[in-house]
């Protein structure tokens, strides 16, 4: 059934309902507000009260899942849901934080947000605590897997004490080669400095910037965790000679060089990168990052997740 416009009166099925009161319906904003004078003593009096406007309860992923009614926000259907606040029925956009709770306007959201932000707080809390032990659980798995194998590589790199081992060392990645020039050396401006650390704020503006390798925390024991609010910025200054890591040297503000090798699974950077872009000449920024104690005795940083690295050109 189509409803009329409360200002020019005509009907529609595609009109706006007033986010006030939620009683009476516009076919655009100019009607809205011509109207406004006539329908703003109405409008308060019809207006929900806060008590009436009530959150809704998390969804279980069962839920969401499940062909029936979520909640009493979704059609059986799955298409279509209902506004946490008015009731229209029809395509929603879901609460940034909580991911859980339905919306058909800001207005609604906004009307909404005293009753809703407590909960949605505590969800939005629990969902940061849960990815956070999850990004830790693998990082732990990456780290017993990686040392097994870095052990492995590592009884490679003196070939001469394994005499008989026929061909079976040259494939170790201590001897892979990619053609990197190793004569190459990179120097950064200051300007380059300045540049790198600006765009590297803005792309996490929510950590803690380091350029300095002394900055550098210590990897944690077994178990321990992560710092996860750090964003280290340096500058990739040239290649290193253990190319089956990937490895390159980088050298921080006060020009101190240590390298990083890069432990990933099935050796694969895609999405985030592709190892071309490893290269000296560019600013390298990386999340979380940590002093590794290599065991052929050396020192560097080692990458296990290609998500935490990300490359800037100045």
């Amino acid at each position: 059934m189509d409803t009329s416009c409360e200002n020019c009166k005509e009907k529609s099925k595609n009109l706006r309902r007033c986010t006030g009161c939620f009683e009476v319906y516009y076919c655009s904003k100019v009607c809205q507000a011509s109207n406004w004078k006539t329908h703003k003593k109405a409008c308060k009096q019809s207006k929900p009260k806060k008590s009436d406007i009530t959150q809704n309860p998390p969804s279980t992923s069962k839920d969401v899942s499940s062909s029936t009614t979520t909640q009493g926000n979704e059609t059986r259907n799955g298409s279509e849901r209902k506004c946490t606040v008015c009731d229209v029925m029809g395509e929603m956009k879901f609460c940034q934080r909580c991911k859980v709770t339905p919306y058909c306007s800001k207005a609604c959201q906004s009307q909404h947000w005293t009753a809703h932000k407590e909960w949605c707080n505590a969800e939005g809390k629990r969902k940061e605590k849960e990815s956070k032990e999850e990004k830790q659980e693998n990082k732990e798995s990456r780290r017993s897997e990686n040392t097994r194998e870095e052990a492995s590589s590592a009884s490679f790199s003196f070939p001469f004490m394994f005499p008989g081992m026929g061909m079976g060392f040259p494939f170790s990645p201590m001897f892979a080669q990619d053609g990197a020039d190793l004569s190459l050396r990179c120097i950064p401006s200051d300007s380059q400095w300045e540049g790198a650390r600006l765009a590297a704020r803005r792309r996490r503006p929510f950590t803690t910037l380091i350029d300095e390798i002394s900055d550098i925390p210590g990897e944690p024991w077994l178990g321990a965790q992560f710092r996860t609010d750090l964003l280290l910025v340096a500058f990739i200054s040239a290649f290193h000679h253990y190319r089956g890591r990937h490895c390159v040297y980088i050298q921080d503000t006060v020009k101190e060089e240590i390298y990083v090798a890069f432990y990933l699974d099935y050796d694969n950077p895609f999405p985030f990168f592709h190892w071309g872009a490893v290269r000296p000449g560019r600013f390298i920024c990386i999340e979380s990052p940590f002093i590794h104690y290599f065991l052929d005795g050396s020192v560097g940083l080692r990458i296990e997740d290609p998500s935490e690295v990300t490359f800037i050109d100045v």
